[in-house]
């Protein structure tokens, strides 16, 4: 039966559950944390384990003014690895969902356009910038031009907060 661990560098040991990289990136932080006196945080995987460890490592306070402990937290963080890694496939779904609207967007004939809830434009696809005879969306949303339709008498921001207002946004 293997032993736990008495000190740090017993990690390094071969039943002692990390590989010699990671036990030796674990002595290097708790060393440093003890010069330094400052955190870390490492994510490691025990040796014929597939859970995710995460340490988290911080100086030790003493009641008697001695300096250089360590104490060192172990964290079962698997799920939460888990997690991110599906959260991080989501992020890439959404990114890959959000570029094929953009360039539909993009190719529309007409001019399309979006407004952040500051009602300013956030978005506006090529016939918009062609139709308010600009050099780029980005020319187009740094001057805020307005495509309007002379004689209406109400402003395109008005529009937008009577809009807003009457939930049709």
């Amino acid at each position: 039966m293997p032993r736990v661990p008495t000190f740090i560098a017993d990690f390094a040991a071969k039943d002692a559950g990390l590989t010699h990289a990671d036990a030796a990136t674990l002595v290097a932080e708790v060393a440093a944390a003890q010069r330094t006196g400052k955190t870390f945080t490492l994510s490691m995987r025990a040796v014929g384990s597939n859970r995710t460890l995460l340490l988290r490592g911080s100086p030790a306070a003493s009641a008697f003014g001695a300096r250089g402990g360590v104490i060192v937290w172990i964290f079962d963080a698997t799920d939460s690895q888990v997690e991110i890694g599906r959260l991080g496939g989501e992020v890439t779904r959404l990114g890959r969902a959000f570029a094929a609207l953009s360039q539909l967007i993009e190719a529309a004939p007409i001019p399309m356009w979006h407004r952040g809830p500051d009602l300013l434009l956030t978005l506006v696809n090529r016939a918009y910038v062609d139709a308010v005879d600009a050099a780029d969306a980005d020319d187009v949303i740094a001057r805020g031009l307005e495509l309007v339709e002379p004689g209406t008498g109400t402003s395109p921001l008005a529009a937008a907060a009577a809009a807003r207002d009457a939930g049709e946004l």
